[in-house]
């Protein structure tokens, strides 16, 4: 059986990914689109990236732009990985 990510794991998880794969920096934005075909290939779903932007948004480290289909990384997302 599968183990659930805590929306904390997921969160510190899509913004290593902006990081790492992305090469973002603070002020630096992504379409959701973008994280789609690296999401797969996690074997991450949509509900779990979903979840763990919104606790990336809650806690400051993403703004969330467009009604969500654009999120730009801040000085306290970079600090959190």
């Amino acid at each position: 059986m599968a183990t659930l990510s805590t929306a904390e794991q997921l969160a510190r998880q899509i913004i290593a990914i902006s990081i790492n794969h992305f090469k973002c920096r603070p002020g630096f934005t992504i379409q959701k689109s973008s994280y789609l075909p690296i999401l797969n290939d996690l074997g991450l779903r949509t509900d779990e990236f979903n979840r763990g932007m919104e606790y990336a948004a809650e806690r400051g480290w993403v703004d969330v732009l467009e009604n969500g289909k654009l999120y730009r990384i801040t000085d306290a997302g970079i600090s959190r990985t």
